[in-house]
């Protein structure tokens, strides 16, 4: 079982688009919706079956971010070029002792 957060931005989707993604994440077991397009879920599959399941719900301009909060694994689709640069930059600097918080797990 693993713990992801997933977060998306439909665009130009109606509300039974959204709909669609929602019910989809009781196909996974528990989850907690945090925002209208963010949530927290575990379930037993990997970030790319995650993702394969998620990216039927969705269109092909649209961006869906997943994260495997226990092993940090990233992926998604239409994801900005930034993001790279961003884990690259930031695990430079927690190499270099910069702490990024205490955070309890989630259990």
């Amino acid at each position: 079982m693993s713990v992801f957060l997933v977060s998306f931005d439909l665009k130009n989707a109606t509300s039974a688009d959204y709909q669609k993604l929602y019910d989809s994440f009781d196909n996974f077991g528990n989850y907690c919706k945090l925002t209208s397009t963010t949530f927290i879920l575990d379930a037993d599959v990997d970030v790319d079956e995650l993702i394969d399941e998620l990216s039927d719900k969705i269109g092909n301009s649209d961006t869906l971010f997943v994260i495997d909060l226990e092993t940090l694994e990233i992926d998604g689709m239409n994801i900005p070029d930034c993001l790279e640069d961003f884990v690259a930059s930031a695990g430079e600097m927690d190499e270099e002792g910069i702490d990024f918080g205490d955070s309890a797990p989630i259990e």
